[in-house]
């Protein structure tokens, strides 16, 4: 009867403690949303270059047609760099980041894009354009700077503050 309640023993608590670390590692889902966080933010410098030239070209036409579609592509250039935001909340709900993870880096975007939006469609003869052209193309080389290494990840947050913080900056000018 001995032998048979130690067994019986020994073997719930292998049970027991596989379960507990298959329930402390994280999953592949949740690798996978981290993964797939860390490509839509390394897209980030895309983003900006296409919001940077949809800008310059919204402020340089002249013809009434030419600047319909420059507002157009600007417009739709704003979504895309704010367009992720369903994907970042994925991978905060996962077990290899933190909630609220995001939080600091989508505010600055949203800010980002609140400061394209206010000088282009708020005040179209701003005369801060030209201004925020050259912040645009230095912004979009700094992020390039962070994204670009091989060692980038969201994971990593020394790099996403640092990301972050490029974004503030350029709000901060401008708001």
């Amino acid at each position: 009867m001995y032998k048979i309640l130690t067994g019986i023993f020994l073997l719930t608590t292998l049970v027991f403690a596989y379960l507990w670390f298959d329930t402390t590692r994280s999953s592949e889902i949740d690798t996978f949303t981290r993964d797939a966080a860390t490509s839509a933010v390394s897209e980030l410098p895309f983003r900006i270059e296409d919001v940077t030239l949809s800008f310059e070209s919204f402020h340089s036409e002249e013809d009434e047609k030419a600047k319909f579609y420059a507002e157009t592509l600007l417009t739709r250039s704003l979504q895309q760099l704010t367009g992720n935001q369903r994907l970042l909340n994925a991978a905060e709900r996962s077990k290899e980041l933190e909630k609220g993870w995001f939080r600091d880096y989508s505010n600055e975007l949203f800010k980002l894009r609140s400061v394209i939006t206010t000088e282009s469609f708020e005040d179209e003869e701003s005369d801060k354009v030209k201004e925020i052209t050259v912040a645009l193309k230095q912004i979009h080389t700094d992020v390039q700077y962070i994204v670009e290494k091989d060692s980038f990840t969201v994971s990593d947050k020394e790099k996403m503050e640092a990301l972050t913080e490029t974004i503030r900056s350029f709000n901060d000018k401008f708001l």
